[in-house]
C-alpha cells in the first residue's frame, strides 16, 4: 500500500493521473506523520524532557530540534496541547484528512462544543491566507459570548468566504439548471 522514495523518484514517465493519486497519498501521509510528531511534542512536554538538553521551555527546545523559529514552535506546542482536548479534529489529523495548518487555525477556536461543526466545515475547503482576519474575529466573538455555539455559526455564516462559497454554489446550480432541456425542448 505504501511507496517508498525511491518509487516517486523514478524516471519512468507516468501518467499525470499517477501523479495526482502519488502526491495525494504523500500529503495524507505527512498529514498523518505531523500528528503523531505533535503527540511526542506533547508527551515531552509533559514530562518535562525538554529540560534535559538545558531548554528552559519544550517550545525552545523544539525550535532546536526541529530548526523552526521559536514562534512557530511555540505554536506546534500550543496545538499539541489543544488536541487532546479536541478528540474528532485529533481523529481527523490523525487519519491524515487535515493539514497541521487547518488543525492549527482550529485549535485557535474550537472546543467540544463545536468542534464537528469546524471539523464539517474545515474538511469541505482549503484554509487560506485570506480567512486568518475571520478565525481572528471568530475568536474574539466566541471569548465575547462566552463560547455560544450560536454565535459561532453567525460568524462562519456571515464571513466573506462563507457567503462567496454559497453564492457561488447557488449559480453553478442555477446555471446547471438552465441549461438541462426542459421536457418538450
Amino acid at each position: 500500500m505504501s511507496q517508498s522514495v525511491a518509487d516517486y523518484t523514478a524516471t519512468e514517465l507516468r501518467s499525470i493521473d499517477e501523479i495526482d493519486a502519488a502526491i495525494g497519498r504523500l500529503v495524507r501521509h505527512m498529514n498523518t506523520e505531523c500528528y503523531q510528531m505533535l503527540v511526542l511534542v506533547r508527551e515531552l512536554d509533559d514530562r518535562f524532557g525538554w529540560k534535559q538538553w538545558g531548554y528552559k521551555t519544550c517550545a525552545e527546545w523544539l525550535a532546536w530540534r526541529s530548526e523552526i523559529g521559536l514562534s512557530a514552535a511555540r505554536e506546534q506546542v500550543r496545538t499539541a496541547h489543544a488536541l487532546r482536548s479536541l478528540p474528532a479534529i485529533s481523529a481527523a489529523f490523525a487519519e491524515g484528512r487535515l493539514t497541521y495548518t487547518k488543525v492549527r487555525a482550529l485549535t485557535r477556536v474550537a472546543d467540544l462544543r463545536q468542534e464537528d461543526l469546524l471539523l464539517a466545515y474545515a474538511l469541505e475547503r482549503s484554509l487560506l491566507l485570506s480567512d486568518e482576519p475571520v478565525i481572528e474575529k471568530m475568536k474574539g466573538r466566541l471569548t465575547a459570548d462566552g463560547y455560544r455555539f450560536d454565535s459561532l455559526v453567525e460568524t462562519i455564516v456571515a464571513s466573506p468566504q462563507f457567503l462567496n462559497k454559497r453564492n457561488t454554489e447557488i449559480t453553478q446550480n442555477k446555471r446547471s439548471t438552465e441549461s438541462t432541456p426542459k421536457r418538450g425542448e
